[in-house]
């Protein structure tokens, strides 16, 4: 039984200085089924159901008998295939011209950037929120009941999530892992959901502290944290020969199959080598070598992308003048073979994209560059992101009119939502979707300035 998800959007509302979590979902949306039961259980209930009611109908009139039989055995034939656990969600083409606002749904939790975040789940149903070392997870319906109860017993909105806010471990309404390892300094951006919306995967964030990274799992069933490449504890030591350093794993990314791609730095000698590109499962087993990324400088690659059929998205930069030509966004296989650059800044060849991300279609690799000036007027062709077209290697705004703050895609790559700045004219900025980049978005959310208050939307971690 496949799962169609609905639409749903996850920002920041930044009003006059207060942050607000702010959750719009967009409709139509499905809904739960029985997707995330273990479909071996489905299909023993369904033969227990069957095994007692013929058990209890063996009195009865044969044709109502009968009647039940072929009933359930038409039951049967619809629910005896095991769902495939690794099979990608299935999610139905979104009609940008009719879809609208179902609901709307604000939360009084703290935003990016001050060392929080949140990631919406794949089905839509939670979000996990991290604030320092506590990652929580929360139940959609449950924490905007809580919300409310708060506000009919008159406590003021913005203090109606105190208690999470100020020690999350003990609220009740949330399941919260501690990062309290010593070792562990996660990397924000690096948190994912898993397709099937159980397991959250993250690193540490090597690129700024210089820690031994390894790749960290949470199963938000058991609310379990595991290091799934754990080298034992060993100390990255910048100064040390690179073969006498752990193995560095970063930039863990979720594969349609439920497995997760990372890349390894090793060392040999005096030096690190190249990437080299690892899959394994998220209990840890299945460790394999898929290849290694080609590159010339040290630790050039620190963000990646993986697409629906198995390829790569990476940035690359080097800081060496006779290499700064290659700097940018390239593509291979998931086995680096056949690499292409992508995307190259020939005037600014250090100005290279923090984040990557592939279109569900696989027909644009998305970047993510920060704005060359925060001062003048936003203008489109400086957005903050970018997309790049796989087909002629084109550069493309997400929108020809708006500078664009932050950008996502629906499951099918049918459509994508963005939300602008304009300081101009701040009734302009909001939430809008349009059918692929480059063309005209339609407005879904309107934020800039409501009354006397100014209301911005941004992503929900530093790089959205």
């Amino acid at each position: 039984m496949k799962r169609i998800s609905p639409l749903v959007f996850l920002a920041v509302s930044i009003t006059l200085g207060a942050a607000l979590l702010t959750l719009w979902i967009t409709g139509p949306a499905a809904g739960d089924g029985l997707a995330q039961t273990d479909p071996t259980v489905q299909q023993a209930t369904v033969d227990s159901a069957i095994q007692t009611l013929f058990a209890q109908t063996q009195t009865a009139p044969l044709n109502m008998t009968q009647t039940i039989e072929a009933a359930f055995a038409a039951a049967q034939t619809a629910t005896a295939a095991p769902v495939d656990a690794t099979e990608p969600v299935q999610i139905q083409p979104v009609s940008v011209d009719t879809i609208e606002v179902a609901e709307v749904i604000e939360l009084p939790l703290y935003a990016a950037p001050a060392r929080t975040a949140a990631y919406l789940a794949p089905d839509g149903s939670r979000f996990a929120y991290l604030k320092g070392q506590s990652l929580c997870i929360l139940d959609i319906a449950t924490i905007a009941d809580y919300v409310q109860a708060q506000l009919d017993a008159g406590i003021l909105f913005e203090n109606a999530l105190a208690d999470l806010t100020d020690n999350p471990e003990s609220f009740e309404a949330a399941s919260c892992a501690l990062l309290d390892d010593s070792r562990m300094k996660v990397e924000q951006e690096t948190i994912r959901w898993s397709p099937d919306s159980r397991y959250l995967v993250m690193s540490e964030n090597f690129f700024r502290y210089y820690v031994d990274s390894d790749i960290w799992v949470l199963d938000t069933n058991s609310m379990t944290l595991a290091d799934i490449t754990d080298d034992g504890g060993a100390k990255f030591d910048i100064t040390a020969p690179a073969n006498q350093s752990p193995p560095i794993d970063v930039v863990p990314r979720w594969m349609p199959d439920g497995r997760i791609v990372f890349l390894r730095y090793t060392g040999e000698g005096e030096e690190f080598e190249s990437p080299h590109i690892y899959t394994i499962r998220p209990d840890g087993s299945d460790l394999q070598q898929a290849g290694q990324l080609q590159t010339t400088q040290r630790f050039a690659v620190y963000a990646l992308a993986v697409s629906a059929d198995g390829k790569l998205a990476y940035n690359l930069w080097g800081n060496d003048s006779q290499f700064q030509s290659l700097n940018g966004v390239w593509i291979s296989n998931l086995d680096g073979s056949q690499p292409e650059q992508l995307w190259h800044n020939a005037e600014e060849p250090n100005y290279v994209p923090m984040a990557v991300d592939w279109s569900p279609d696989g027909r644009y690799v998305a970047f993510n560059l920060p704005p060359t000036s925060f001062g003048a007027q936003y203008a489109p062709e400086i957005s903050v992101e970018r997309a790049i077209r796989i087909s002629d290697k084109q550069e493309v705004l997400f929108s020809p009119d708006s500078f664009v703050w932050s950008a996502g895609w629906s499951g099918d790559g049918s459509a994508f939502v963005y939300t602008t700045r304009d300081i101009l004219d701040p009734t302009k900025e909001g939430l809008y979707i349009a059918p692929e980049p480059g063309t005209p978005g339609r407005l879904l959310i309107q934020s800039g300035k409501d009354g006397e208050m100014a209301t911005t939307l941004m992503g929900t971690t530093s790089l959205q």
